[in-house]
């Protein structure tokens, strides 16, 4: 008896233990839909023990939905099993044992975080191939290294951008890269239903600028990380978070847009205050950069005239103002923090 979701699973279930002697009814009795609601709540680890229960477990566990590969959750899998091995080896066998027992359906999450180099680069292209595929909703792709500060940093893996093509690319809700090469085209025109996008200490092959185009019109959440880019023109109506994390670049943002909340932090030895009050103010300009403001957090203040400047400037100016902090600490994984300004509501971290 086949059972649809929605307000009649729970009929469906009576009618299945009615159909069941009450002293033979067991978990795998269940419809096959509340199971995989059970699947979908279970770790990696737990899933792959469920799978040894029946055929039916081992049928669901070939669909299972959530896939997260990282230190801390291979660590304990069955499919890191041999500690022999060095680590990393174990890493890369545990998600090749698990890639190759599951089938190549819709994928809610595809997660793989560990240090992992140019060396790797045909694991990394099946994994990333299988989650193509798999037509998965939300892709991460962090590669960074456990130090901060890597001399190898021209040993990264080239991310194929030309895998997520219109048809599996439209599946994509959310996209975050870490420590990759991009290689081609930066338009990213594929993902045409991307609503989260995160870029952090990627390194591009002939590209000095990165442009979100038009064909991004979903887009809502841009996270910029140390890009180490000359330029950044956004042309994402319906976006309303911006975060950037890096040098002062010149930045364009098109209209019409929706910003409530845009989180700047710049890297400078020298006083930012043109910067701000030029650059940022005209690519802000849209979005009215005062009348909107409720929360300013400046960090690394030392008392620079700009500094002084900016925030005289905006207790003036920004009338729905609530807030404002001022802290002379730098946070110890940053250089030098001369601003950071939150729109719209209240950050977590303030």
């Amino acid at each position: 008896m086949a059972c649809q979701q929605g307000p009649n699973t729970d009929r469906c279930v009576k009618n299945t233990f009615k159909m069941t002697r009450s002293k033979d009814i067991q978990l795998h009795h269940l419809p096959t839909d509340v199971l995989r609601g059970i699947l979908s709540r279970l770790t990696l680890k737990e899933a792959v023990q469920m799978s040894i229960l029946s055929r039916k477990w081992r049928r669901l566990w070939k669909c299972y939905p959530k896939l997260v590969f990282t230190r801390a959750t291979m660590r304990s899998s069955d499919a890191m099993a041999g500690h022999q091995k060095p680590l990393r080896t174990r890493f890369i066998r545990g998600i090749n044992s698990v890639t190759r027992q599951l089938k190549s359906v819709n994928l809610n999450k595809f997660v793989v975080k560990f240090a992992l180099r140019k060396r790797h680069t045909p694991h990394i292209d099946r994994w990333i191939n299988f989650s193509a595929k798999s037509r998965t909703k939300h892709v991460v792709l962090d590669l960074c290294p456990r130090r901060r500060f890597s001399a190898d940093t021209d040993d990264r893996y080239s991310f194929p951008l030309h895998l997520f093509n219109a048809s599996s690319g439209s599946c994509v809700k959310s996209l975050r890269l870490g420590y990759v090469y991009l290689t081609l085209s930066p338009d990213l025109g594929g993902f045409s239903n991307l609503k989260k996008l995160s870029l952090h200490k990627p390194k591009k092959r002939n590209l000095v600028g990165l442009r979100i185009g038009q064909g991004l019109s979903r887009l809502q959440y841009l996270q910029v990380q140390f890009c180490s880019l000359t330029k950044l023109d956004i042309q994402a109506p319906n976006l309303t978070t911006f975060v950037f994390d890096d040098y002062m670049i010149p930045i364009v943002l098109g209209e019409p847009l929706k910003i409530s909340e845009a989180t700047i932090s710049l890297f400078a030895s020298s006083d930012c205050f043109n910067y701000v009050f030029r650059d940022l103010v005209n690519a802000l300009s849209h979005p009215h950069p005062h009348s909107h403001l409720k929360t300013v957090h400046m960090t690394g203040f030392y008392g620079l005239r700009g500094q002084l400047e900016l925030a005289r400037y905006l207790l003036r100016n920004a009338t729905s103002l609530n807030r404002m902090i001022i802290d002379p600490m730098v946070g110890r994984e940053q250089l030098m923090f001369d601003g950071q300004i939150s729109e719209g509501s209240t950050p977590t971290s303030v």
